[in-house]
């Protein structure tokens, strides 16, 4: 895709986050898939979060007192322009009951756990600043006074009649009748809230994230098929990684192969669309990581790319897996049986022994019997190979005798022992001083 079309594309989906575009709409009056085209959305609302999230996180204080003043959470992510899930994250981190990252993280995934994950007391007192917060909304500073003030009245009345119902043994949920009203409505409301936000989210919702891991196993699975289809052999990211390999792409190819008269060495599969910033992000924290551990690779963004960004020499950039037209490959040689290995090696005077057996009995064989004479010659290199593997034999085991004990040799082979050879110096001499 050229940059021209998708700075198009960016302009029809920069839409506030109340309004959702008609993906398939615009898919077809530009050519590109769906896919292509909720990829690119999905980076434009990243892009945006990061432009306003400092400014959403430093007035999430004012925001929650607007929350507990009665304002939708869902309303409110709409109305900074904000994920809402992101929003509502934000927000049970500010109110302050006692969840932490991981729990807000289960909470967003099953919103049904949220009455077994706070914590009872910051809840009542949660209720209390509620009340408050409705009953004198003033300004920021007098409002929190208010709210505390209220608040803490309100937890020693609750606090009383907590002593007086709990029972020893009884959970949270059992007691959850026993709250005082407004708490349980505080709660019921939180719980609206956060279903609501991740009905709401398509980008930040936990089935979103659920999604792009799927659909990047997906394509992971795709390459591999692909590549087995072509016989190309290759070394899955598990193998690697069970190999010692921290940064691994999805595929290394056990033989180098060429991509349209480029050399591949990997290939790193990836389920979106390749903008600039996507894309840098990934050449310094993989592509070049790869690079310098594998050699030139090649990188298939399933879903599209800007056209002007493949001009890495080492990094080919594709949005299919390469045609059999593309492909060139080493042929395959056949695989032989091997031969029985030798019993020693043939040393080079064994050999010439041979040819010179072999040449006498050709010269001797009168000049009408050439056949005869190559198989007179064959037979006399087959003897020469035969006696020259006996005396290698017979040498290793002299070696591996004392010095002057007689070898038991084959008939008519003669070796004479090894004798030791004198030092030129002795152990003790004085070393030679060099500077």
């Amino acid at each position: 895709m050229d940059r021209a079309a998708y700075r198009s594309l960016v302009e029809q989906l920069a839409l506030p986050l109340s309004a959702w575009p008609h993906f398939a709409a615009i898919a077809r009056t530009s050519g590109v898939s769906f896919d292509t085209v909720f990829s690119i959305y999905s980076q434009e609302v990243q892009n945006r979060v990061l432009r306003t999230n400092h400014v959403v996180k430093a007035g999430i204080e004012s925001h929650a007192q607007r929350y507990l003043a009665g304002m939708d959470a869902l309303q409110l992510a709409f109305e900074l322009d904000f994920p809402p899930c992101v929003l509502v994250r934000r927000l049970l981190e500010a109110l302050q009951l006692g969840l932490a990252k991981e729990r807000i993280t289960r909470v967003l995934r099953d919103p049904g756990q949220l009455p077994t994950l706070v914590s009872p007391d910051a809840l009542e007192k949660l209720a209390g600043a509620a009340a408050a917060a409705v009953a004198m909304p003033g300004s920021s500073a007098a409002g929190a006074d208010n709210c505390e003030a209220a608040a803490g009245q309100i937890q020693q009345e609750q606090q009383q009649q907590q002593q007086q119902q709990q029972k020893p043994g009884e959970s949270f949920l059992d007691q959850a009748a026993a709250l005082p009203e407004q708490c349980r409505r505080l709660l019921e409301r939180l719980q609206r809230d956060v279903e609501a936000c991740v009905l709401c989210d398509r980008i930040y919702s936990p089935a979103s994230d659920a999604a792009r891991h799927s659909a990047g196993a997906e394509y992971e699975e795709r390459l591999n098929a692909a590549l087995a289809a072509a016989g190309v052999a290759f070394w899955t990211e598990g193998q690697l990684r069970s190999r010692g390999y921290h940064k691994t792409p999805d595929a290394r190819l056990q033989v180098p192969i060429a991509v349209q008269g480029r050399i591949v060495n990997w290939i790193d599969s990836k389920a979106t669309f390749g903008d600039d910033k996507l894309h840098r992000q990934q050449q310094q924290e993989q592509y070049e990581r790869y690079v310098n551990r594998f050699g030139p690779g090649l990188v298939i963004y399933w879903h599209g790319f800007i056209a002007d960004l493949n001009r890495d020499e080492n990094v080919l950039l594709m949005d299919r897996f390469p045609r059999p037209d593309e492909i060139l490959q080493l042929p395959c040689l056949p695989v032989l049986p091997a031969a029985a290995p030798l019993a020693a090696p043939l040393t080079p005077a064994a050999a010439g022994a041979g040819q010179a057996a072999a040449a006498g009995a050709v010269a001797a064989v009168p000049s009408g019997g050439a056949v005869a004479a190559a198989a007179e010659a064959d037979n006399a290199h087959t003897e020469a190979a035969a006696a020259a593997l006996a005396v290698a034999s017979a040498t290793e085991t002299a070696a591996a005798e004392p010095i002057g004990v007689p070898t038991q040799l084959p008939p008519g082979v003669q070796c004479t022992p090894l004798r030791p050879v004198a030092p030129s110096c002795s152990l003790d001499s004085t070393p030679v001083n060099r500077r």
